[in-house]
């Protein structure tokens, strides 16, 4: 006997679909052990630092910009060019470091690197900014005038230092919501650590003007201000690695 002509090739294409959707369908779903169901108090914690670590660094990068020109100018002895590169500084730091930014964050955070030791290179970048900023104002006001070349040299470094920090914050948004948060809120994380940066970018035009005039004598508050506002990341930013 003669058996009939087998199922068309449309017929067994069809026949193929619905079985591997009917795999899928039966297939468990797969939870990241990296993200729990419930977020823990340490989660928002971390979460916190890093949005305070974005301010700050977003702070560091307009200072020189959200104040008076004239102010600056007087007290440092610079052009308005020369402060035009301090905050050029930004965006040119910000591409040298996007590789080694997103190399960190790609490592294993089992090996102590990842999104903790990227938290911790920001953190202490942006402190070596604030303490080099210092230097110019233990000078007295005429030596700093008179060099004011090798001031700008300073400031250009502690400039790019911070700048090289934001690459290491901005690009672990979505890599902390991720590590921390579970599904359900990792779009709240993620918009809260993006954050950081637009709210440091809204204090710098508020607490420059208000804390400087024109008078260049006031400029010189701007890098213990700047400085002191790291006092509080030293212990946290250390001990990340025992947050889990």
């Amino acid at each position: 006997v003669l058996n009939g002509p087998g199922p068309s090739r449309g017929v067994r294409s069809r026949a193929r679909l619905v079985n591997m959707e009917q795999a899928l369908l039966a297939r468990p779903a797969v939870h990241s052990a990296m993200a729990p169901d419930r977020s823990k108090p340490t989660d928002w914690y971390v979460l916190a630092l890093f949005v305070a670590l974005g301010a700050n660094q977003a702070i560091l990068w307009f200072t020189f910009s959200s104040v008076s020109t004239p102010g600056v100018s007087e007290y440092y002895g610079f052009t308005d060019s020369t402060i035009d590169l301090l905050l050029a500084w930004g965006p040119i730091g910000g591409i040298l470091f996007q590789p080694a930014a997103t190399a960190l964050l790609s490592t294993s955070q089992s090996d102590g690197l990842g999104l903790r030791a990227s938290m911790r290179v920001a953190g202490f970048m942006s402190l070596l900014c604030a303490a080099l900023r210092l230097l110019p104002s233990l000078v007295r006001d005429v030596l700093r005038r008179r060099h004011a070349a090798a001031t700008a040299a300073v400031l250009s470094l502690a400039q790019l230092l911070n700048a090289a920090a934001g690459p290491f914050l901005m690009s672990g948004c979505s890599t902390l919501a991720e590590t921390y948060f579970p599904p359900h809120r990792r779009g709240t994380a993620t918009a809260l650590a993006y954050s950081g940066g637009n709210a440091g970018q809204l204090l710098a035009f508020v607490i420059g003007p208000a804390a400087i005039d024109d008078r260049a004598a006031n400029v010189s508050y701007l890098g213990p201000m700047s400085h002191l506002g790291h006092v509080g990341y030293l212990g946290p930013v250390s001990h990340l690695g025992h947050v889990g």
